[in-house]
C-alpha cells in the first residue's frame, strides 16, 4: 500500500519541498521526471497498481477516510500536515477515484 501511495505523496511534496524533489530526483540518478513519475514507473515494472481499487479494495467514504487519515499520529513526524480537504485529494488519488 505504501507503495501505490508513494506517487501521490511525492506529487504533494514537490511544489512544497522543491529542494529537497531536486536532491532526491539526483539521489534516484534522474535524467528527467520527477522522484512521482519514477516512482510510478518502478511500480508498473513490478507490476504493482497504481490504485487500491486495483487491487480489489472498494474504498470507503472519503470524506471520513479524509478525516481519519488528518487525525493520523504520522503526521507528527510527517514534514508537513495536510489539511482534511488535502488529505480527500490524497486519499481519492491513492484510491483510484
Amino acid at each position: 500500500m505504501v507503495t501505490i501511495a508513494m506517487p501521490a505523496v511525492l506529487r504533494a511534496y514537490e511544489t512544497r519541498y522543491a529542494d529537497k524533489t531536486r536532491k532526491l530526483a539526483e539521489a534516484f540518478g534522474l535524467k528527467s521526471g520527477t522522484p512521482a513519475e519514477a516512482v510510478a514507473a518502478m511500480n508498473e515494472r513490478l507490476g504493482i497498481p497504481p490504485t487500491l481499487r486495483k487491487l480489489g479494495y472498494k474504498g470507503g467514504d472519503l470524506d471520513e477516510l479524509a478525516e481519519e487519515s488528518h487525525k493520523s499520529f504520522f503526521n507528527f513526524t510527517a514534514p508537513f500536515h495536510p489539511s482534511v480537504a488535502e488529505y480527500r485529494g490524497l486519499v481519492e488519488e491513492v484510491l483510484g477515484g
